[in-house]
């Protein structure tokens, strides 16, 4: 019974602490936005070292969720993990079921925001390209033929 309640113990601390490095990662990735659009490139080197330190962590915890979901004979996946959330007893359950919720929630919007600036980042490469090599291009920074 005890290993049982480390377990559950374990697995609700990584998903607390991931909960809060994610809306961390949120916060960096709006600020890496900023940081792109100033073309910022000592912000945006700070900001991608912190990123990318999260982004291990992040993976850590992911691999000991890993570990955790196979120690009580359940596959990595969200069916493995609503069963996992299922072994918590009332009301735990349903506040494990809320924050591993959320943590898909801001997951994706992490998702999105890497999105969106890689997407302004590959524009700027693009412009950046055309800027420094107008033959390639459509002729838009190139010299004007009269």
């Amino acid at each position: 019974m005890i290993q049982h309640e480390r377990l559950l113990d374990a697995m609700e601390q990584d998903l607390r602490k991931d909960s809060d490095d994610y809306v961390y990662l949120r916060g960096l990735m709006q600020e890496l936005r900023q940081g792109l659009v100033q073309c910022d490139s000592g912000t945006i080197r700070l900001l991608n070292d912190r990123i990318q330190a999260l982004l291990d962590t992040a993976r850590e915890r992911a691999a000991r969720r890993v570990k955790l979901l196979k120690a009580v004979g359940l596959a990595f996946d969200e069916a493995g993990m609503q069963a996992f959330i299922r072994l918590y007893p009332a009301p735990r359950d349903r506040d494990m079921g809320a924050l591993w919720a959320q943590l898909g929630q801001i997951a994706r919007q992490c998702h999105g925001l890497n999105e969106g600036n890689g997407q302004l980042l590959a524009c700027q490469q693009e412009i950046l390209g055309q800027l420094l090599d107008p033959q390639s291009g459509d002729g838009l920074y190139g010299p004007q033929a009269y």
